[in-house]
Order: C-alpha cells, then structure tokens, then sequence
C-alpha cells in the first residue's frame, strides 16, 4: 500500500491505540460480542495490517501504547465466539493480526491463552488453523514467532484446560476435535 493510502487510514486507528476503549471489566469481557465500537475498529485495523508493508505494520506495532495491550488481548479472544463456520477465516485472521500488532507486549502467556481460545474456535468450526498461524508469522515481529508456535502447537488437553479455565462460560464443557 502506497504511504499517503496508509498514513490516511491509520490516523483513525492511531488513537485506539492510545485510548480506546475499555473491556477491562471482567464481566463484559463476554458480551456484546462483535458489536462494540473497539470491536469494530481493531477489526478494520487487523485488516490495514494485512495489507500494510513491513515498514507500515512497524509502524501500527510501535503506536501501540503499552497500558493499553490488554484490550488487544481481550479483542482476540470475544472475537474467537464469531467464528461459527468454515467461512469465519477472516476472524482468526484479524485475531491473529491484533496478536501480531500487540507483539507479546503485554504477557506472552496471556497472548498464547487468547490466541488457543482463537485457535479453538476456529477448529471447532472446521477450519485448518496452521497455515493461518504461520502466514502470521510472515507479518509478525520475530519476538513473537515462538509464541504463535506455542498457541498453533498446542496438545489438545491443553487446549481443554485453557478453554475450561480462560474461555467464554458457555464453552467451558469442551470436546477438543
């Protein structure tokens, strides 16, 4: 994408980055999912990041203010309830994305647990989630390349336990497939 494109998209998203807004309420972190503002803008900025240059993602990765990863966090696992079928790939994509713009800021076994709540979603529906995480691994930081293997690796009772312990209350009985 040529620099003004990119430059005139990420103005909108520069400030989610900064001061979005909060789910950090453990109690909302499950609702309303899809259909909140920072829902819909860090989608739309997962998306600029696919299309974006290596210089450009540095760049959505460096506007990341460090106090506000935990929404980045939260993001990749409410989306991970949106995907429902083989067609849902564009939100495993955009979760991954946000996990490559958050760059294992915040806490890396944080990351990992969202992205195998993502990871979960996305095969209960059917989808072969590996060439996902590693065509992510072409857009991300090295830094965090250990921590998509990791969540793409993980043993399914692993995946159990993290869903049992970390994921949404409706799926807390699971059957890894």
């Amino acid at each position: 994408m040529d620099n003004t494109t990119f430059k005139e998209r990420f103005l909108d998203y520069e400030n989610i980055l900064k001061n979005g807004d909060s789910y950090y309420r453990r109690a909302e972190i499950w609702s309303n999912v899809g259909n909140r503002s920072l829902d819909e803008k860090l989608s739309e900025l997962a998306d600029l990041y696919w299309d974006s240059t290596q210089t450009q993602q540095k760049l959505i990765r460096d506007a990341v203010n460090p106090s506000r990863t935990w929404e980045l966090i939260v993001y990749i696992r409410r989306i991970a309830m949106l995907i429902v079928s083989q067609s849902d790939g564009n939100w495993l994509r955009r979760g991954l994305a946000v996990a490559a713009i958050e760059n294992s800021s915040f806490d890396y076994r944080d990351l990992i647990v969202s992205l195998v709540i993502l990871r979960y979603a996305a095969e209960q529906a059917g989808i072969k989630t590996r060439q996902y995480f590693n065509d992510t691994m072409k857009i991300s930081d090295p830094i965090i390349h250990d921590v998509l293997r990791n969540a793409r690796d993980h043993s399914e009772s692993c995946v159990t336990q993290t869903i049992h312990a970390f994921g949404p209350p409706q799926w807390k009985v699971v059957k890894h497939k």
